[in-house]
């Protein structure tokens, strides 16, 4: 139960489909990541692990809550397993985008649903990312996340 709470947690990066309910909606649909957080959404959304695993740098990061950093896109996906077997469903709600010459950094809400043992459960909270522009595509180089409610 504890890796597929966790799985949820990792969530970093995406889309939001209900951009609506977001303060920052101006911002978040004109972001400079736009592109980037529908690639990660559809992906993740999808339980596609080579296409997740596309979008992030080969020296990519992420420091996910209640868990240990870890190196490189095939480790940083490979946390997500558990959340893509329980057919996790994501929504991110972008906040502010920055970006200076081939670097971005963002933040966001994310929430996260999927069934555990028959249930829904659904987990939350904020995240942080920098990327780099490669080959004229944004990529994730490093994310931290921490969750809003209970583990």
């Amino acid at each position: 139960m504890r890796k597929i709470v966790l799985a949820a947690a990792l969530v970093l990066f995406g889309a939001a489909p209900a951009l609506a309910q977001n303060p920052c909606a101006a911002m978040a649909e004109a972001s400079p990541l736009q592109g980037f957080y529908d690639s990660w959404l559809a992906a993740y959304n999808s339980g596609d692990a080579h296409a997740m695993a596309m979008l992030y740098t080969d020296d990519a990061a992420a420091m996910y809550a209640h868990n240990a950093r870890v190196e490189g896109p095939m480790a940083i996906v490979s946390n997500f397993e558990d959340a893509f077997a329980a057919g996790a469903v994501a929504s991110l709600h972008p906040g502010d985008a920055m970006v200076m010459n081939d670097m971005a950094f963002d933040h966001g809400h994310y929430v996260v649903t999927m069934e555990v043992e028959g249930e829904t459960v659904t987990q939350s909270g904020y995240w942080m990312g920098v990327y780099r522009m490669v080959d004229g595509e944004w990529k994730a180089v490093r994310g931290i996340s921490n969750t809003d409610t209970g583990m």
